[in-house]
């Protein structure tokens, strides 16, 4: 995920530098998630009772714009948010369900299409880590399945004033690549996500300086 990340933002500033005026924002994120996670058709006790788009968590991040032109950009994302899954799992220890670690990442090219409004596409790259299940008395964790990792697409729609951005996106999952040994119970996550990010202009390449304290 890190490579995929730096190669990203390595593209996207490198491309830039061709274009007169292009402009670099850093800022960061905070929202809601809202997720559709299912499990894959099973001959095991295996279940998940939260349906629908009804997994909410909060995520925070950084996002990372590179403005080519007034209606072109090129974006990297990264957010971080944590999954608590209602579900029931066969064994004879009472389990309320599990629960694990996402990182997200992507790479978005953006265009304006009137006014302050704006719509992007891309690819994405998800982590899901430290899966655990967790016990209905005393909340005890304890290891579940393998980390994964998740290859889909994003689609957003964002609206700027002033400094800040805010943002509608879906998160499409397409494949979940997961251990040769593991047993495969998750299908890969789509969500709904609602954010608000604070973005701040550190290059001018039009210029060739820093601005610190900039006005959009």
């Amino acid at each position: 995920m890190k490579k995929i990340f730096w190669f990203s933002l390595y593209f996207s500033i490198s491309f830039s530098t061709f274009q007169v005026g292009a402009q670099t924002y850093i800022g960061p994120t905070v929202g809601l998630d809202f997720s559709n996670i299912k499990e894959k058709p099973n001959d095991i006790l295996f279940e998940v009772f939260d349906k629908g788009y009804s997994n909410e968590s909060l995520f925070y991040g950084l996002r990372i714009e590179q403005r080519l032109n007034d209606r072109v950009s090129l974006t990297v994302k990264g957010d971080y948010t944590k999954k608590e899954v209602n579900a029931l799992i066969k064994g004879f220890i009472p389990i309320k369900g599990f629960e694990f670690e996402y990182y997200r990442s992507s790479l978005t090219a953006n265009w304006s299409v009137f006014n302050n409004w704006a719509i992007g596409i891309g690819p994405t790259y998800h982590w899901i880590k430290d899966i655990q299940q967790v016990t209905k008395n005393g909340g005890i964790k304890a290891p579940y399945m393998g980390d994964k990792r998740e290859y889909g697409g994003t689609f957003t729609i964002g609206f700027k004033h002033w400094n800040f951005l805010f943002e509608l996106n879906y998160n499409k999952g397409f494949r979940l690549i997961e251990p040769k040994d593991d047993s495969g119970l998750l299908k890969p996550i789509n969500s709904f996500g609602i954010s608000i990010n604070y973005m701040i202009r550190v290059l001018n390449w039009g210029k060739g300086k820093k601005v610190y304290c900039p006005k959009l």
